[in-house]
């Protein structure tokens, strides 16, 4: 009987560090899980401003096949007020040109505005091949802790 004493609390120690450890995997699984979903959020949010743009670049086709929403041609946009009143009146002359400009305008605002945007100084760019019946690249870069993403969309309006 002698031999045996203190083996039961040899036990209960190594079944403790079993534990722990098990835990420490535990809680590192569910913030490598956190950390996921908010990576699939961004991505989220990323593709959806990159859909909004596609879908005001097929609205204003004109537009966006003389080039007008390619990035280089558009910069940050112009706020001219190129949408309708609340009773359906264009409030300017609007020409595909200036929609162009008020949808990269707004595009603009949205990528960097706290609720809809991306964290890290986000960028937006719209380059075209060039064809005739132009394909466009709607890329998006942003940084979340520290690590650069990026979503890509292609767009035939």
């Amino acid at each position: 009987m002698k031999n045996n004493q203190g083996f039961t609390l040899l036990e209960t120690l190594i079944a403790l560090v079993v534990l722990s450890v098990g835990m420490l995997g535990i809680a590192s699984l569910h913030v490598e899980g956190l950390r996921n979903g908010r990576t699939a959020t961004l991505r989220t949010k990323a593709m959806t401003l990159a859909t909004d743009m596609a879908e005001k670049m097929r609205a204003n086709r004109i537009g966006a096949q003389a080039g007008n929403y390619v990035s280089a041609a558009a910069d940050a946009g112009a706020n001219n007020d190129c949408a309708d009143d609340l009773v359906g009146n264009p409030t300017v002359a609007c020409t595909p040109t200036l929609m162009a400009q008020h949808d990269i305008w707004l595009w603009k605002r949205k990528l960097v505005n706290a609720q809809t945007g991306l964290p890290g100084s986000p960028t937006g760019v719209i380059i075209s091949d060039g064809a005739a019946a132009p394909t466009f690249t709607i890329t998006l870069n942003w940084t979340e802790n520290g690590v650069a993403d990026t979503v890509s969309l292609l767009v035939q309006p």
